[in-house]
């Protein structure tokens, strides 16, 4: 964190990556979030690891994406910006894991933002063909908070912003966004 108007180093966190072949040199290609009502900083890292920070800098929770859901992250981390609505705070990336989300997906989950708890999970896409590095969208439209993102199966994918249910999708490309 640096102070915007001089530059000055306020605080840092660092961690260690693991469990990834992200090259040294493409890590990290997500964009922090910072929640406007608390100024808590939510960062995923390019090995799939989602942090919450204090404004002060405080690790207040972290969750291994890669070893929870089998989260690929090779070649700059294969996610999106998280994105903060609300209670909660949304990432996306292609998953791989067992039980009831076995199978490859690109998987879109939803956070508290205050405790790290899972929301929901929601995989309305077709098979996966590419990773995605679009930033997604809420607003509300015609009185319902949705959530915008582009797909790794080419199509833009519109969900209800508090349960994940797949509200429409689009083809768009015949790779992924």
């Amino acid at each position: 964190c640096l102070n915007a108007d001089s530059g000055k180093l306020l605080w840092e966190h660092r961690y260690n990556i693991f469990t990834s072949d992200v090259p040294a040199h493409r890590i990290a290609w997500s964009s922090p979030a910072v929640d406007p009502a608390s100024g808590n900083v939510f960062a995923i890292s390019g090995n799939g690891l989602l942090m919450s920070l204090s404004r002060e800098g405080k690790l207040l929770w972290e969750r291994s994406l890669a070893e929870e859901f089998g989260m690929w992250t090779t070649h700059g981390g294969r996610m999106s910006s998280p994105i903060v609505d609300g209670n909660q705070v949304i990432v996306s990336g292609l998953t791989f894991s067992w039980g009831q989300y076995a199978g490859g997906a690109h998987r879109f989950i939803s956070f508290d933002k205050s405790s790290g708890q899972i929301l929901w999970v929601s995989a309305p896409e077709g098979r996966p063909t590419d990773t995605i590095y679009a930033n997604p969208f809420v607003a509300t439209v015609n009185g319902v908070r949705m959530f915008f993102s582009g797909g790794s199966d080419g199509a833009m994918h519109a969900l209800k912003a508090n349960t994940g249910e797949p509200v429409w999708n689009w083809l768009v490309s015949k790779r992924g966004l």
